[in-house]
Parts: structure tokens; sequence; C-alpha cells
């Protein structure tokens, strides 16, 4: 009875150290071992290794509106759309009004600027009389200063005194006290996200561009004031494009009645951006 319990214990230890030895990654050479995933596929480090900025390039065309509503009508995708903005270049048909190309890290925010700073006032100090005046009166005879009785003599001299009107250039002007500054010309803020796939690319885009035209004007005389007149477009979006491909933002137009382009209400402008990766070596 004892031999057949001492080789049933020898079974069963044997199993056991078998068994050990496959799942133990520090037996020895005999045991079978697997092997240990981490010392697997050691290679040279790939292009996921180096570090990666986003390049994103901001353009916009002008048509004339009957070319851009048959491009709507045709079902155009971005791609084509584009391509056939770039051919109309060649042809005449069309016109590259921006060309714009920010680059930055993903998840930061970084503008561009390509501007004119205007200072224009928002508060006046309205014209002003003194309260009182005082009137000298000058002897033609003598070249004195007459008193200033009030006699008969004295009103009598009143007579050859400067008339009201002249009064006028001892008034104060329409004064500004409060001042404000807006920017002529291009201003785009950016915000590009990488996915997770390297490929797809969240963008947040606000191109704002303001021109000065003039300044229009109130008032007359000494109570006249003059305020600057700006044209504005603005697109403020997000938007999800691929690498390397251009994405429509949307069109805008000028202001029908505009002085910088009396033409302007028969043209359509065209807003695209194309992001792309760009990856740094050493």
């Amino acid at each position: 009875m004892k031999k057949h319990q001492l080789l049933l214990s020898l079974v069963i230890t044997g199993f056991t150290v078998s068994a050990q030895a496959q799942n133990d990654p520090f037996a020895g050479p005999g045991s079978n071992k697997k092997k240990n995933p981490s010392s697997e596929n050691i290679t040279s480090p790939s292009e996921d290794h180096y570090p990666k900025i986003i390049s994103v390039c901001y353009e916009t065309f002008s048509l004339p509106l009957s070319d851009a509503a048959a491009f709507q009508r045709e079902g155009l995708t971005d791609e084509v759309l584009y391509q056939r903005l770039v051919d109309g270049l060649k042809k005449g048909n069309t016109k590259q009004e921006s060309f714009t190309v920010i680059r930055s890290r993903s998840g930061e925010k970084s503008s561009n600027q390509s501007v004119v700073e205007k200072i224009y006032p928002i508060e006046w100090i309205a014209p002003q009389i003194p309260n009182s005046i005082g009137i000298a009166i000058v002897d033609p005879s003598t070249g004195e200063t007459a008193e200033s009785s009030v006699d008969e003599k004295g009103l009598a001299n009143l007579a050859s005194a400067p008339g009201k009107s002249l009064a006028s250039g001892i008034s104060t002007t329409t004064t500004a006290c409060a001042f404000d500054t807006r920017y002529s010309g291009l201003t785009i803020d950016v915000e590009a996200i990488l996915g997770a796939n390297s490929n797809i690319i969240d963008i947040r885009l606000s191109p704002n561009e303001a021109l000065f035209t003039g300044r229009d004007q109130w008032g007359q005389e000494e109570g006249l004031l003059e305020m600057p007149e700006f044209e504005s477009r603005q697109i403020n979006t997000h938007t999800t494009a691929i690498a390397g491909k251009p994405n429509l933002l949307g069109t805008f137009n000028r202001p029908q009645h505009s002085k910088i382009d009396t033409d302007s209400a028969s043209k359509v402008w065209f807003s695209f951006v194309t992001p792309t990766i760009v990856t740094i070596r050493p």
C-alpha cells in the first residue's frame, strides 16, 4: 500500500513541475517556456516615433456668381471643386484672393495676422462757448482802452464793438476723449487636432477679413464728427478633414454696395482649407 502511495505522489509531483516549467518565464533551458512578449519585435523606430506637426493651408478664390451656382448644381466633391477652381486660374475665370499657411502642434492654438491698426474715437466732448466774454473797447483817437462804465457814452462805444458772429472763433470744437482700435486686414485663428489614425484632422478655423473703406461724417462746423467705415467677412467653423485633401469651409460675399469692389454683387468667394501632416526627423 505504501509503495502505491509513493508512486502516485511522484506522478503528481512530476506533473506539477512540468506545468510550472511551461508557465514560468524564468524556467531553465529544458522547460519549454514561452518567450517574453516585451522582448519580441525589437526593431528600429518607425515613423510613429517621430514628432509631428500640422500644416494648415487656407485659400480663397473668387469667381462669377453664375459659375459658382453651376458648380453647386453639379454636386461636385470638395476635391473636384478645388481642382476646377485651380484650372480656372489659368483660364482667367477664377481669381485667387488669399493664400496663408499656418503650422502648429496638435491641439495648440495659433494665429496669423496681416493687418494695419486703425485707431478711432468712440466718445467725444461737445463744443462749448465760454459762459462770459470780456470786451475791451479801444478809443481810436487815443489808442487807450475806454472805461467799462455803462452810460450813454459807453453804450455808444459798444456800437463799434465786433459782432456776435465773431464769438464762434473762441468756442471749442468737438474733442475725442476715448478711443478704440480695429485691425484692417486678414486675421486667422486655427486649432488643429490630429486624430487617432494620424490621417483625420479636426480643425477649428476662424478667418476674419476687415477692410477700411473710408470715413463717415456727422454734424457740422464745430460739431463735426468722423468715424471709420469697414467691410468685414468672417467664417467661424469646426470641421473634420483628411490630411492632404482640400476641404470646403464655405462661401461668402462682399456687401452689395461695396466701396472696394463695385462688381461684388456678381461674385462669390470660396474658402478652402488643406491640412497636411509634417514629420519632424532628426
